[in-house]
């Protein structure tokens, strides 16, 4: 037991993710911040315009994502360090498909299921799903 103990107390790689833990714990706090920031102008920008901007949305989902793979991070979930040692994640504009944010316009259509094969098994996924890959960060649109 002692053995094993004082050979994790010695491991680097160790010390090094508890730094890393410390630092991405401070960036957690800022990105919170600025999302905060990012939905009140989205908000005020809705209230006095009537329509809220795609380009902030995109923004609050990266840093939504950010903020997630942060959290992945914090609690062991994966050994992936976030951005800046992985790319930025990156934000859909998908406000500007969506015809029913318009007043007055029809509700989109919704989309079709997509079909994939697994281990020999038809599987149908409903539009928007995400899939999750363990050794990943957010799940990606399937």
């Amino acid at each position: 037991m002692t053995d094993d103990l004082s050979r994790n107390l010695t491991q680097a790689s160790t010390w090094l993710r508890l730094l890393f833990m410390i630092l991405y714990g401070i960036v957690l706090y800022v990105a919170l911040y600025v999302l905060a920031i990012v939905t009140i102008v989205q908000f005020l920008c809705k209230l006095f315009t009537g329509q809220v901007f795609a380009r902030l949305m995109a923004l609050g989902q990266s840093i939504g994502l950010f903020l997630y793979q942060i959290a992945a991070y914090l609690t062991f979930r994966t050994d992936r360090r976030p951005f800046p040692f992985a790319p930025w994640p990156a934000g859909t504009v998908e406000a500007r498909n969506r015809r029913s944010d318009r007043p007055g316009a029809p509700p989109a259509p919704a989309a079709a299921p997509r079909e994939e094969r697994r281990g020999g098994m038809r599987v149908v996924r409903p539009p928007g799903r995400r899939t999750q890959d363990p050794n990943d960060g957010p799940g990606t649109k399937a």
